[in-house]
C-alpha cells in the first residue's frame, strides 16, 4: 500500500495554492456553463495558474466587490479573466489587529 499522506510542513505550503486553485475553478465553472468560455481548463481560461497569484483580493475601494487575482508581476486579473488597470491602492487590504496598550 502506497502512503498518500503528505507531510505537514508540505501542506501547509499547498494550502494557499489550493484556495486559489479553488476560486479560479468555481468561478470557471461558472463561467463556461453559461457559456460565456469554451476553454476546457480555469488554466487555460485565465492564462495563469495558481501558483501564479501571490493575493487575492475582494473588494476595492468604494462600493465594488468580486474577485480579484494578484499576479507576481503586479497584475490584477477580475474573475471573469479581464486585466485591470487599477493601481495596488485601490484595492482593499486585509484588517490588520493592532496592539492597543489597555488602560
Amino acid at each position: 500500500m502506497v502512503n498518500t499522506k503528505v507531510p505537514r510542513d508540505q501542506k501547509q505550503q499547498l494550502e494557499p495554492a489550493r484556495l486559489v486553485r479553488n476560486a479560479m475553478r468555481a468561478y470557471f465553472l461558472v463561467l463556461r456553463t453559461r457559456g460565456r468560455t469554451e476553454a476546457q481548463t480555469e488554466e487555460e481560461f485565465y492564462g495563469f495558474c495558481a501558483q501564479d497569484v501571490v493575493e487575492m483580493h475582494y473588494q476595492k475601494k468604494g462600493p465594488s466587490r468580486g474577485l480579484w487575482f494578484r499576479l507576481k508581476g503586479g497584475r490584477a486579473i477580475n474573475a471573469f479573466g479581464e486585466d485591470t488597470k487599477r493601481a495596488r491602492s485601490r484595492y482593499a487590504a486585509a484588517k490588520r489587529k493592532r496592539n492597543r496598550p489597555r488602560s
